[in-house]
């Protein structure tokens, strides 16, 4: 057993690391003033289910997510729903319902066309500064290595270039 799961509590089959729910007051962390007990009965303040249904905020919320659920049923993503469940099911996620598969494929696009988007961005400033230079009619983009790797890098992902290639 690692020194962190001794500490967190989530050993192996140790006899001696057998979990037992402990009470909040027997807790060595508890305070002792009269505070304490009303800061521990926070829990028991909590809404009814009706209080719930009738505000505002949540059916506005809970319709919108229900509108956003029937969308994704009838949305035919960039990314197919194959592609998707084989990415997610080779990372340990394993779904039938295609609307979570479509929600990702939606996700996963978006996240590509913020790339795409701040990549065309750089490649826009780096061709002003040098449009300086010489003027050129060719308004054509091209997605490249250097326009990529500031951009990927904003979002945490480092990219190098392979040693072969310079």
């Amino acid at each position: 057993m690692s020194s962190l799961d001794s500490f967190t509590g989530l050993g192996g089959s140790n006899e001696n690391s057998q979990s037992q729910p402990m009470d909040i007051k027997d807790s060595p962390l508890a305070a002792d003033d009269d505070n304490a007990d009303k800061d521990m009965n926070m829990d028991q303040s909590q809404p009814d289910e009706s209080d719930i249904a009738n505000d505002p905020i949540f059916s506005t919320a809970g319709q919108q997510l229900i509108d956003f659920l029937q969308y994704l049923e009838d949305y035919q993503p960039t990314i197919p729903d194959s592609v998707t469940s084989h990415i997610m099911h080779t990372s340990g996620f394993n779904t039938n319902d295609t609307r979570i598969l479509r929600l990702a494929s939606l996700a996963s696009q978006k996240f590509i066309a913020d790339i795409a988007n701040d990549a065309l961005q750089h490649c826009k400033m780096r061709t002003a500064l040098s449009q300086n230079k010489k003027q050129t009619k060719d308004k054509r983009y091209t997605l490249t290595f250097e326009d990529l790797v500031p951009v990927l890098s904003e979002y945490g992902i480092n990219i190098k270039k392979p040693q072969y290639f310079f």
